[in-house]
């Protein structure tokens, strides 16, 4: 059982690499600067999200209330 398993979730991942392969390999240079663009965005509404938070942990350890509603 875990045998059948194991194979089903190996081809499965090996089908989604080749889909992607296949999408990466029909890409323009647009869809590139699209991609990335995409990937930047998100890396820094991440990066803001973290840095808002480790900012209200930092003032609340020292004891500043911060009121972003105002």
């Amino acid at each position: 059982m875990l045998k059948e398993w194991f194979d089903k979730f190996t081809s499965g991942l090996v089908y989604l690499m080749s889909l992607l392969g296949m999408g990466i390999s029909k890409m323009t240079y647009e869809h590139w600067y699209f991609t990335g663009s995409l990937v930047i965005g998100v890396l820094a509404l991440i990066l803001n999200y973290w840095h808002k938070r480790e900012m209200q942990r930092i003032a609340t350890e020292k004891g500043v209330t911060v009121s972003e509603t105002e």
